[in-house]
């Protein structure tokens, strides 16, 4: 078992490291991975153009994330965690844009207050994605988690 959690948005050779840890693997091994929601991490934004987290080479809608484990690896389990609503997403995206006019304490201020007015009491445990899912939704996971076995080759 191979598991890599909230590191592959981390690299520039994101491929390489799919191909190491389908390597190392043997046929049907897993490989547990987990990468924050483009649509919701980069509030949208194409995964080559991360708006807001600095560390973060390319982040991955899940179809990104599926097709970029297919050449080595069948998924056998999808899982979400973290629901965000249109309304938490508005105010992830209003707290982004102070951060980016460096209101520093008026940012967070602003932040936990958009965040307590439109954030339900949430589950933050790992659950299965649910068949209905789509990415077009306004309703969507904050993370990724993909059990995946590597193909026989």
């Amino acid at each position: 078992m191979v598991v890599s959690f909230e590191t592959i948005e981390h690299l520039a050779d994101a491929r390489s490291a799919v191909d190491e840890a389908a390597r190392l693997l043997a046929p049907g091994g897993l490989y547990i991975v987990s990468t924050p929601n483009r649509l919701i991490a980069g509030i949208g934004a194409p995964a080559e153009i991360n708006t807001h987290n600095r560390f973060h080479v390319r982040e991955y809608a899940l179809s990104e994330l599926v097709d970029l484990l297919g050449p080595n690896f069948l998924i056998a389990e999808t899982y979400v965690q973290v629901w965000m609503t249109g309304g938490m997403r508005l105010a992830r995206a209003a707290y982004h844009g102070l951060q980016g006019v460096h209101l520093g304490q008026a940012a967070r201020y602003a932040w936990g207050l958009l965040w307590r007015l439109t954030s339900p009491p949430r589950e933050v445990l790992p659950t299965p994605l649910p068949p209905s899912y789509s990415e077009r939704s306004g309703l969507q996971p904050m993370y990724f988690i993909i059990v995946a076995k590597r193909r026989e080759w």
